[in-house]
């Protein structure tokens, strides 16, 4: 794996956590250590982000979030969406392709050329730097951000561009680490360089629902496509207070612009 930046100078910095809905204790990385900002020389990206490994790993994360939004696309084809943070677009172009023709990503320009050699062939991908997003360009049926939150310094302002993206009968999935499964109930740091912070569930449907959505579902799901049946009982076991953490670690909240 390549190394993440560790400087930050003239880099956003987070807003305090309880802006966020976190706990006031709670320690976020500095910034976000995800962003690529610069086109390298000669425009070949070869130690950012999007290197192989995480390339790879990004057909299987968040698999359960995108069937989601399949079973939605299934009850009405070829609704258009939106994917914020679509990465290299394989999951888009596994789940989502076969149902709807009209698929939008946006994302970092290192991601770009993945997407358009590993995404759905008739996908459009847009460049954009999420920390400070442009004004949506259009309205969509359903849009999807999955675990890209976590990632951004100050996560408004792409909550912002996705509710301009809305119309009145817009879906949204949004997805994050559900803090307490995957860290444990007492966590009050993140300890992982690439996520600026992690909310446990209740933090999260609570700043989501400041900035303008009304939740309507939320679920509980592994974070990669292993599967829900085999991993139950130890979900249940978290539950219960016997383990200290869960496999289902992904929080996801289906909503609608409020």
């Amino acid at each position: 794996m390549s190394a993440l930046p560790v400087s930050t100078r003239g880099v956003p910095q987070p807003p305090a956590p309880e802006v966020l809905g976190l706990p006031a204790d709670y320690r976020q990385q500095p910034a976000n250590f995800s962003f690529d900002p610069a086109r390298p020389r000669g425009g070949q990206w070869k130690n950012s982000y999007w290197h192989e490994e995480r390339a790879d790993m990004s057909g299987r994360y968040q698999w359960h979030v995108y069937d989601w939004a399949a079973s939605i696309l299934r009850a009405r084809p070829g609704l258009s969406l939106l994917d914020v943070g679509c990465g290299t677009g394989r999951k888009l172009k596994a789940l989502i392709a076969p149902l709807t023709d009209d698929i939008e990503g946006i994302d970092q320009a290192s991601a770009l050329a993945r997407f358009r050699a590993e995404g759905p062939a008739e996908g459009r991908v847009r460049e954009a730097d999420l920390d400070a997003p442009p004004r949506a360009w259009r309205t969509f049926d359903l849009i999807l951000c999955a675990d890209v939150l976590e990632h951004l310094a100050d996560p408004r302002p792409a909550l912002r561009m996705i509710r301009e993206a809305c119309h009145s009968r817009t879906v949204v999935l949004l997805s994050t680490p559900d803090r307490d499964r995957l860290r444990g109930r007492d966590c009050r740091a993140c300890a992982k360089p690439e996520h600026v912070r992690e909310w446990a569930s209740s933090e999260f449907r609570r700043f989501v629902r400041g900035c303008g959505f009304r939740v309507l579902r939320r679920r509980f799901v592994t974070q990669t496509d292993a599967g829900l049946a085999e991993t139950m009982e130890a979900e249940l076991a978290w539950r219960r207070g016997e383990a200290p953490t869960s496999p289902w670690a992904c929080c996801a909240l289906l909503c609608r612009p409020a």
